[in-house]
C-alpha cells in the first residue's frame, strides 16, 4: 500500500505543476478535464484499495462497509466519470490524460522505490 500512497502523492504534486501549464497551453477546458480525470482516478484507486483491504479482513462488520463501497464505486463513480467526460466545460482528451496520469505516477513511484532500495 505504500506504493499506492507514494503514487498518489506524486500525482498530486505533479498535478500542481502540470495543470497551470496545460491551462496556459491548451486552455481552461483542457486543464479542467485534466483535474477531473486525476481526481476520478484517485477516487477509483481509493475505492479499489478499500475494497481490497476489506476483502482480506476476516471481520464481519466490514461486510457492510464493503457493500457500501461497491454501491459507491460502481454506479456513482462511473456516473461521475461519464458526466466529466460529457460535460461541455471540460475536455474529454484532458480527462483521458488526467486519468492516465495515474499510471505514469504509479510507474515513476515504482521506479523510484526500486532505485532507493539499491
Amino acid at each position: 500500500m505504500e506504493l499506492i500512497r507514494r503514487a498518489a502523492r506524486l500525482m498530486g504534486w505533479s498535478g500542481l505543476l502540470l495543470v497551470p501549464g496545460v491551462a496556459a497551453s491548451w486552455g481552461l477546458g483542457a486543464a479542467l478535464g485534466l483535474v477531473g480525470g486525476m481526481l476520478w482516478a484517485l477516487a477509483n484507486v481509493w475505492a479499489l484499495s478499500q475494497l481490497t483491504q476489506g476483502s482480506l479482513s476476516a471481520q464481519p462488520h466490514r461486510r457492510w462497509k464493503q457493500v457500501c463501497l461497491w454501491l459507491i464505486k460502481l454506479p456513482l463513480l462511473y456516473l461521475v466519470g461519464a458526466w466529466l467526460l460529457l460535460n461541455p466545460w471540460g475536455s474529454p482528451l484532458g480527462f483521458l490524460v488526467g486519468f492516465s496520469w495515474w499510471f505514469v505516477a504509479l510507474l515513476a513511484s515504482a521506479m523510484l522505490g526500486v532505485a532507493a532500495s539499491r
